[in-house]
């Protein structure tokens, strides 16, 4: 969660493999706890560049959750009455 938004919801193991896949993996020999930490601190009050980052992590969020709704509802049938 960043500034009040959901930027990654799943496993802890996952999360480091979801940060690489959206362009911001974790540097070798970092704690990811520590690294997620300052990726996702805001500065207040907001800089342009905490509004970037936060546009951007919300952006890829909602797409990869765009993404696994659709593929949820081609899995669900709902049987007609």
């Amino acid at each position: 969660m960043a500034d009040g938004h959901i930027v990654y919801q799943g496993d802890a193991k996952k999360s480091v493999q979801y940060f690489q896949m959206i362009n911001r993996p974790v540097p070798k020999f970092t704690n990811p706890a520590d690294y997620f930490m300052r990726l996702l601190s805001v500065n207040y009050p907001k800089q342009n560049a905490d509004v970037e980052k936060l546009e951007y992590l919300n952006r890829n969020y909602n797409a990869i959750l765009a993404k696994s709704v659709k593929a949820e509802n081609k899995m669900i049938r709902l049987p007609k009455l």
